[in-house]
């Protein structure tokens, strides 16, 4: 009896993989591992990192949480996809983005990525309008069996004292 389950449990992953990666031809998982790991050089990974950078901010910015979720790092998954889509976004919605340039080390599996952006902010309090904010972030990148993945974690840069700062701007503001 032990061995049926076994070979169901089996069956029903290797039905889910097929069906993840159908998905992939369609559109919503935007890179299959074949099509990643094409050219190892690390610029060709630094390019397929940031056009998955680019991608994914560009799925928040027209708020399609669902092609957002296909981004994320599959195994650190805190919501379940109908959580995260009818949750992560709501009260800030991204107006624009842009990735600032950085280096990517050779045989790298994470990458923060500097980014600016600009987003507005909703205040749950009836007749208080929303804030638009611009702000610049890390965000966290990983590289999961050659594919890189967003991970829901970001942290703001550390802003200079004032003292520090120039007449125009943060010391640590991208030129």
């Amino acid at each position: 009896m032990e061995v049926g389950i076994l070979i169901r449990s089996a069956l029903i992953v290797g039905a889910l993989a097929f069906f993840a990666a159908c998905e992939g031809a369609n559109g919503s998982a935007p890179v299959s591992p074949i099509q990643s790991a094409v050219s190892d050089t690390p610029e060709a990974d630094r390019e397929r990192l940031l056009t998955r950078v680019n991608e994914y901010w560009q799925a928040r910015v027209q708020q399609d949480m669902k092609v957002a979720f296909q981004y994320e790092l599959p195994h650190s998954r805190q919501l379940d996809e109908a959580f995260y889509v009818s949750n992560v976004g709501k009260a800030v919605k991204v107006l624009e983005f842009s990735v600032a340039d950085f280096q990517l080390p050779l045989k790298a599996t994470k990458a923060p990525i500097p980014l600016q952006l600009k987003y507005e902010y909703f205040f749950p309090i009836p007749g208080v309008l929303p804030m638009v904010v611009p702000t610049q972030i890390t965000d966290s990148w990983e590289k999961d069996q050659g594919i890189w993945y967003h991970i829901l974690d970001t942290k703001p840069l550390a802003i200079k004292p004032r003292e520090e700062q120039t007449s125009s701007g943060p010391a640590d503001a991208p030129q």
